[in-house]
């Protein structure tokens, strides 16, 4: 790993899809998409369906081989086997092995990681302990419900201690209290330092868990930064006061200090995330639908 560089870096990347009887319809799933996560950095990937969050993920891991443009993790090629030993993935879905118990899958991902079989099996204790499953520890994947799914899959995202996470929709399926337990357990791997990119829904908790977010929508960077710059209004302030009665409140309009009131703080009206995310797909025309292109040429990789 190139230790000066970001954790994740995405420049003018694409990816075509052909399609049809003789391959001869593309669909362009990103068009020149662009970001930067640097490294112990929670950030949120979001978009409506389709926006290009699965395909952005799809590149990342090396699964699928960018048609123009560069993926780099810690400054290496994602489909380096060196530069896959430093992520940890959580897919949407959870094709889990369902013969395995809980305990036998962590192990086999530990396995799979190249951890030793004590280590293995100490972090798999570990993990299904932090995670609430150590009461499902000896039962078979196959019964278990979605939401103890989403538990087990972050516990074997996390089986290796991987600098880098790759979180889909991580809350899918979740109880509140799973909710919780998540949010708790990404906030330790920030404070140890780990890089975290999850795509969600949920915005709501984007807006706790998050330091930045990149919003994709058809296939491009629709907005992107810092949450709080981003979630900043600029149309009103929120005023704390302190030192005021009841009439002096209903007052409040007046000259704050003719009440005895002290001025506390005053900083930009925040909206919520969802609300940002709304009003900038609607600025985008988010009814339009992503061209189809003629085909040209071959792809080509990172």
């Amino acid at each position: 790993m190139d230790e000066g560089a970001a954790a994740i870096e995405v420049e003018g990347l694409h990816k075509h899809f052909r399609s049809g009887l003789l391959r001869r319809r593309v669909h362009r799933a990103l068009a020149g998409v662009s970001f930067r996560v640097e490294r112990g950095q929670v950030v949120g990937l979001i978009g409506p369906n389709g926006g290009g969050k699965t395909t952005t993920f799809g590149c990342l891991l090396g699964l699928l081989r960018p048609s123009a443009g560069r993926v780099r993790l810690f400054g290496e090629c994602p489909r380096r086997p060196a530069t896959r030993r430093c992520l940890g993935y959580l897919p949407e879905t959870s094709p889990f092995p369902g013969v395995l118990t809980a305990r036998q899958g962590l192990e086999f991902y530990g396995a799979l990681a190249g951890l030793p079989r004590r280590e293995r099996r100490r972090r798999a204790a570990a993990l299904l302990a932090r995670l609430g499953l150590a009461a499902a520890a000896d039962r078979r994947l196959a019964v278990f419900s979605k939401g103890m799914l989403r538990r087990f899959g972050l516990a074997q995202a996390l089986i290796a201690a991987p600098p880098l996470l790759l979180l889909d929709e991580p809350a899918s399926g979740l109880d509140p209290l799973g909710a919780r337990e998540l949010a708790a357990v990404i906030a330790e791997e920030r404070a140890r330092g780990t890089t975290v990119l999850l795509a969600s829904h949920e915005l709501a908790a984007l807006e706790s868990l998050c330091d930045a977010i990149v919003l994709l929508h058809q296939g491009r960077v629709l907005l992107e930064g810092a949450l709080p710059q981003l979630l900043a209004s600029g149309s009103g302030v929120r005023l704390e006061v302190e030192g005021l009665d009841a009439p002096a409140l209903a007052a409040l309009r007046q000259w704050i200090g003719a009440h005895g009131g002290r001025l506390t703080a005053v900083e930009p009206r925040r909206e919520r995330l969802g609300e940002l995310f709304l009003r900038a797909l609607e600025r985008a025309g988010a009814g339009a639908q992503a061209p189809v292109l003629p085909a040209r040429g071959t792809e080509h990789g990172a």
